[in-house]
């Protein structure tokens, strides 16, 4: 759990008045010597490594940048997705799980935009929508025809809803929205599909997944914990009041809504006939140690990250060997 923020070596030189020249990093922290940008290795670089950038990368921040480019190559991979070819037999299946994987990834690529702005702790109801459609996909796509059904009731139980609580609202009828209709008869083998903790249960996850979107749910709602991310002192007569949260789950974030991207994509292209974004799912679930979801209850490798230097490299400092001016 660590803040995901701008990281990159900066050279400070010395001022008349300074004594201990400084190396400092993007993200504000400084160091305590003189930094040679002209030498190789350049020792301010040196120290902004072992001192700064190596504790980072060990306490979460490795894998939270490697989350990021995951989910960076993922969604760029469904953006050139040119076609997408199934089984005339699955056409309803095919239509919803579509419309979901859609939204899953458009909703990845708005987490990559705000946690480059260093707006992470706003990613979090994306990332618990982004939950969501991924086990809802999943559970769709396993279960089949009757869970199109029971989305289908779902979607009008929904509907009929807003129409009785609008009806005694003034211009409410002359919104185009059709009356009240029948409910079709419940599907009681697939009304699991419909809620998460159920989609959790029958997955065997519920102590797993469902605690992490719990989680989420607080910090979307809200809720005290949700606050009290901005009150630094809530004892003090001034409370500690600041702008910026107190919220470090950042590489947390990345690391769930790129696995459940990955769970996602699996699930849609097995009900492909020529799979989508093959390559850019293995290699995500290689580097981040996504096992299968059904493996997920018993399994010692999930989070296992394996990942080459050369991968590091290029994700770090945007080539594949390391340099002590790193971009």
């Amino acid at each position: 759990m660590i803040q995901m923020k701008r990281h990159g070596y900066r050279p400070v030189f010395a001022l008349p008045d300074v004594q201990a020249i400084i190396s400092a990093c993007s993200c504000g922290w400084h160091g305590t010597v003189f930094a040679k940008p002209g030498t190789d290795p350049d020792p301010g670089f040196e120290e902004w490594m072992s001192n700064h950038y190596g504790p980072f990368l060990e306490q979460g921040g490795l894998r939270g940048m490697v989350a990021y480019d995951a989910l960076s190559r993922l969604t760029d991979a469904f953006d050139h997705s040119q076609h997408v070819h199934w089984v005339s037999s699955d056409r309803r299946i095919i239509g919803l799980s579509w419309g979901w994987f859609c939204i899953i990834n458009r909703t990845a690529r708005g987490i990559l935009t705000l946690c480059s702005v260093n707006q992470c702790r706003e990613t979090v109801p994306l990332v618990r929508s982004v939950f969501e459609h991924s086990l809802f996909l999943q559970a769709l796509i396993r279960h089949g025809e009757p869970a199109v059904d029971a989305a289908i009731r779902e979607h009008m139980r929904h509907r009929n809803r807003i129409i009785r609580t609008g009806q005694d609202i003034p211009g409410f009828s002359s919104m185009t929205i059709e009356g009240e209709q029948e409910l079709p008869d419940p599907i009681p083998d697939a009304a699991w599909t419909q809620q998460v903790i159920e989609i959790c249960r029958r997955f065997g996850v519920e102590n797993r997944l469902y605690l992490i979107y719990r989680t989420l749910c607080g910090y979307t709602h809200p809720t005290l914990a949700a606050a009290e991310d901005f009150i630094s002192a809530p004892d003090d007569i001034n409370l500690g009041l600041r702008l910026e949260p107190d919220f470090n789950l950042d590489s947390d974030l990345l690391f769930w809504a790129a696995a459940m991207l990955v769970w996602a994509g699996q699930s849609f292209n097995t009900v492909l006939s020529q799979p989508i974004m093959s390559n850019e799912l293995q290699l995500a679930a290689k580097e981040l140690g996504v096992v299968s979801i059904d493996e997920l209850p018993t399994s010692s490798r999930f989070g296992a990250m394996d990942i080459s230097q050369d991968r590091l490299n290029q994700i770090m400092f945007g080539s594949p060997s390391v340099s002590s001016t790193p971009g």
